[in-house]
């Protein structure tokens, strides 16, 4: 997507940046904040972590409807271990 390298050239950003144009992958995840459904922001992403089990399966997520809203590091840490 140009918009996506014009931006990371701007930023100076080394990473690969990736884009969900249809917002497909955060449907497929459950992920779209539908607190943006009537604006343009929609298809934004909620704050989500997922905790995956060594086989990939998700053991635990935390999702949040604001971005402001995280959980505590040490909360994360706990269901890592």
């Amino acid at each position: 997507m140009a918009a996506l390298a014009n931006f990371a050239k701007r930023r100076d950003i080394k990473l690969t940046l990736l884009a969900d144009e249809d917002a497909a992958i955060i449907k497929a995840f459950d992920a779209v904040n539908e607190s943006f459904a009537n604006e343009s922001w929609y298809g934004v992403a909620r704050p989500i972590i997922f905790v995956t089990d060594r086989r990939g399966v998700v053991a635990h997520r935390f999702s949040e409807i604001s971005y402001r809203d995280r959980p505590e590091i040490d909360l994360v840490l706990s269901k890592i271990k």
